[in-house]
């Protein structure tokens, strides 16, 4: 079991990775179940890209899902999705750009958001990342994020799907 930790002088705060286990709570979840019970379906066979749309993601879902391609070798990660409510929250569209190009926007989080992609990608498993999250003059919010790897046609991880669960943004009164 490989349990990452990293210390709070990160600006977003402690992050606590564990390894995907097919709890109630990550089931029933609105944003994570999609992904959760797919994996859970699967009984360690790493899902396939056709396992992932938008008819068998939900509705509920679909706003809180981020795709990344995987491309090359050294891997790079092409953001190809990101749910209308993560655009909407952070009022960023990162569609069509890769990860790496996103530190600005991820500041100290940014190189320890592509060990992870990195880690999923060659480890093949499923991780559950919890970490703090602050957007656009909000207060501190705990998240989860389900991260899979996803399999291409010859069994290389080609993609990385990731079910995210942001606690409710306050609107600005």
């Amino acid at each position: 079991m490989t349990v990452w930790r990293r210390s709070a002088d990160i600006a977003m705060g402690e992050f606590g990775i564990s390894p995907f286990v097919a709890t109630p709570d990550i089931l029933d979840s609105p944003a994570l179940g999609w992904l959760a019970g797919l994996l859970a379906r699967k009984a360690g066979r790493l899902p396939a890209r056709d396992d992932i749309s938008p008819r068998r993601i939900g509705p509920a879902a679909l706003p809180y899902v981020l795709l990344l391609r995987v491309e090359g070798d050294p891997a790079r990660f092409l953001v190809r999705l990101v749910g209308t409510e993560l655009v909407r929250i952070s009022g960023i569209d990162n569609t069509g750009r890769y990860f790496d190009q996103l530190g600005p926007q991820h500041g100290a989080a940014g190189p320890y958001y592509l060990q992870l992609l990195e880690h999923v990608r060659a480890d093949r498993r499923p991780v559950v990342l919890t970490a703090n999250l602050f957007y656009r003059q909000q207060e501190w919010r705990r998240f989860q994020v389900l991260v899979a790897p996803v399999a291409g046609t010859d069994d290389r991880i080609d993609q990385i799907a990731c079910a995210i669960d942001l606690p409710p943004v306050a609107t600005a009164q």
